[in-house]
């Protein structure tokens, strides 16, 4: 039987260049594995917090105290532990700190030890990570066949904060059908993407590119960037609300100050405008998904915008839930979105992000397993996102590396699921 010899912790850079943890745990059998933790640009309210340095180096984002935590506390205590005993090993961290939001030892540090251990226990089991995902969730919650990957949105243009001020929405995607392969679908945003680039070229706009790949351009309102979608859609043949849909993730929270502040509407909207607004949007761009379209403190505005858009979209919930079971059983017995996002960090161990997906489900919600805003290039997200058989994943554009190790990962999945 293997046991953990070591774990050692060691700082290393997230796609920003700001400081991550990566950790390497080794067992007696010489096998090591090794993982590194993105990191969150906007943490909320009741999503587990990170735990940074808050000195005067990398503008207070260091991580020298998750480290000195790990390999000073944690690693002495882990010394030949069974590997396969990664839940009990997840509820020792939840107990080492009781905090909801873990703002004692940090999110990003009780994460690095719990994927460490579920990674290892893969390996000595000889199968992939994401069989053993399915394997513990379905011994612990449900029995749930794995059929397929989940189907990919693919962010093209940056809003919000994450991009251009005048753009209010946070991102603009696209969803390829879920009758298309992943790799397909890849396929089909690539085109999208690279033909997009040529129109901002052609009509002279400047675009830059966001932090997950997206453009960033100089567009003068929300609508701008729905319609030059859809004119680098138009130079294929993919049939809109079809083949091809429209998705948006608003990030209300951010222009919400009691009424809805958008830079194309010349008042700020109650909850009730907003959602009207949201549904003359959707009469001409029939949305797949609309993310965090109200805000996270407007209950009523969610409740409407289910009644009046819960039936034919998929309305997703991130900042209002954020991997929080209370937040999650808010939502469910209110009725306030029918899909959920899942971020694991948000959460800090693998099994409590479980534990969430099950509540979900039991809930009779979709889900969306997402990247974070500042990633590596590890890709155990998307071995979760099959695991969980999640309905969708966000792994943000077709560029930038640590976005395509995602896609990769689950391009791979999907041939080893239908070889």
């Amino acid at each position: 039987m293997a046991s953990v010899k070591s774990l050692h912790a060691e700082q290393a850079f997230d796609s920003d260049g700001f400081p991550t943890i990566r950790g390497i745990l080794t067992l007696d059998t010489g096998v090591s594995v090794e993982a590194t933790i993105p990191n969150g640009k906007h943490p909320g309210k009741f999503s587990a917090s990170s735990l940074y340095d808050e000195d005067k180096r990398f503008l207070g984002q260091g991580i020298q105290k998750s480290i000195k935590y790990i390999n000073e506390l944690i690693a002495p205590k882990i010394v030949g532990a069974d590997p396969l005993k990664c839940k009990q090993i997840d509820l020792w961290l939840m107990k080492a700190d009781p905090t909801e939001k873990k703002e004692v030892l940090g999110a990003n540090t009780t994460f690095l030890v719990s994927i460490l251990f579920y990674k290892a226990a893969a390996i000595v089991k000889n199968i992939p990570l994401y069989r053993y995902f399915h394997e513990l969730y379905e011994e612990s919650f449900e029995k749930m066949p794995i059929v397929d990957t989940p189907s990919p949105i693919f962010n093209l243009i940056s809003g919000g904060a994450h991009g251009s001020e005048i753009l209010n929405f946070q991102e603009f995607h696209i969803a390829p059908s879920t009758s298309k392969t992943y790799a397909q679908a890849y396929e089909m945003a690539f085109n999208v993407y690279h033909e997009l680039r040529k129109v901002f070229q052609y009509r002279n706009i400047f675009a830059g590119l966001g932090n997950d790949g997206a453009y960033v351009p100089a567009l003068s309102s929300n609508i701008d960037g729905l319609e030059i979608i859809k004119e680098a859609v138009t130079k294929f043949d993919y049939k809109l609300g079809l083949e091809l849909y429209y998705s948006l993730d608003l990030a209300a929270d951010f222009f919400y100050k009691g009424k809805y502040y958008l830079s194309d509407s010349p008042t700020p909207l109650s909850a009730e405008n907003m959602v009207d607004k949201i549904k003359k949007l959707n009469e001409e761009y029939k949305f797949l998904l609309l993310e965090d379209a109200i805000a996270s403190k407007d209950d009523a505005g969610w409740r409407l915008l289910m009644d009046e858009l819960g039936g034919k979209a998929f309305i997703v919930s991130d900042d209002l839930t954020q991997t929080n079971k209370k937040q999650l059983e808010h939502a469910i017995a209110n009725k306030l979105c029918n899909t959920v996002c899942v971020k694991l960090l948000q959460r800090g161990t693998v099994w409590e992000t479980m534990e969430f997906v099950a509540g979900a489900k039991k809930g009779k919600l979709k889900i969306v397993v997402s990247q974070m805003a500042a990633e590596t290039n590890d890709s155990w997200v998307a071995d979760f996102a099959v695991a969980m058989q999640a309905e969708f994943v966000k792994f943000g554009s077709v560029a930038r590396g640590e976005r395509i190790a995602k896609h990769q990962r689950m391009m791979q999945i999907e041939k080893e699921l239908h070889v």
